[in-house]
């Protein structure tokens, strides 16, 4: 056998070889395209998903500070408030307010003086004191009473409206709320009313102050406090005789004595 003749019996069996080597070689090719595609997605997502990382980072900072500004400008208007509320009270230091005078209706025989009923309370209580002590006197509007829960001390709609008294002089405005106390066994009636209301001296609180008195009311009957009064506008708490004097500020105040207790 010749060589020409060799050669054509190998190519012949090469052939499909060569064919399978070629079809690999293209498919390799392939693949090498595809991989190398898939690979500068791959690049692409990665460098996406750090640009994504970055604008994320970013994003987090800007809200911490956003948050941060925000609660600072919250603290800021709480403070204005506390601020405003605590001049409105200094405002009120000169004023108490008298709870249970009767109203006198309409063709009453008797004239609603509240002058004069401001005196016949001090002369009740033992308060040496006369009209040209008294600055202003009126009656507040009613108290809209919106949660049930409120306190029994609270204004209710059957109930007159407070009494508030400006006085000239604080001695004699002081004198009469330290005589509260001797209202105890007394009512409308110690001031010629036919009602059997009992009456009640307390301090002119602003809004905000009533509020957080009333809070503390409730807390004071849950947590069985004995004493609870305000000197000055400033809310006072005691537990018992043996107890040392809570002064309540605000809110957190309670939720702390609510925690501890």
């Amino acid at each position: 056998m010749d060589k020409k003749t060799l050669k054509a019996i190998l190519d012949k069996k090469l052939d499909p070889i060569n064919v399978k080597v070629r079809e690999t070689n293209l498919a390799v090719e392939d693949l090498m395209i595809s991989i190398k595609f898939r690979s500068s997605q791959y690049d692409d997502m990665i460098k996406k998903l750090e640009e994504f990382e970055k604008i994320n980072k970013d994003v987090i900072q800007e809200n911490e500070r956003l948050k941060a500004e925000l609660l600072r400008t919250a603290n800021e208007v709480n403070q204005q408030k506390v601020t405003i509320n605590n001049l409105e009270q200094y405002s009120r230091w000169d004023c108490l307010e008298i709870k249970g005078i009767p109203v006198h209706t309409e063709g009453s025989s008797r004239s609603d003086d509240l002058n004069d009923i401001v005196l016949k309370v001090a002369n009740t209580i033992g308060v040496q004191m006369d009209m040209k002590d008294i600055s202003v006197v009126h009656r507040l509007p009613r108290r809209r009473i919106s949660n049930v829960s409120e306190s029994s001390d609270n204004l209710q709609d059957h109930q007159p409206p407070n009494v508030i008294v400006k006085f000239v002089r604080r001695e004699v405005r002081d004198n009469f709320y330290r005589a509260r106390r001797n209202l105890k066994d007394k009512s409308a009636r110690n001031l010629g009313f036919t009602s059997t209301n009992r009456i009640f001296v307390s301090e002119s609180l602003t809004e905000m102050n009533k509020n957080l008195f009333n809070k503390c009311l409730n807390m004071r009957r849950d947590l069985g406090f004995k004493f609870i009064w305000t000197h000055v506008g400033k809310i006072k708490l005691r537990k018992d005789e043996r107890c040392p004097v809570v002064n309540i500020h605000s809110i957190d105040d309670i939720q702390k004595i609510q925690v501890n207790h």
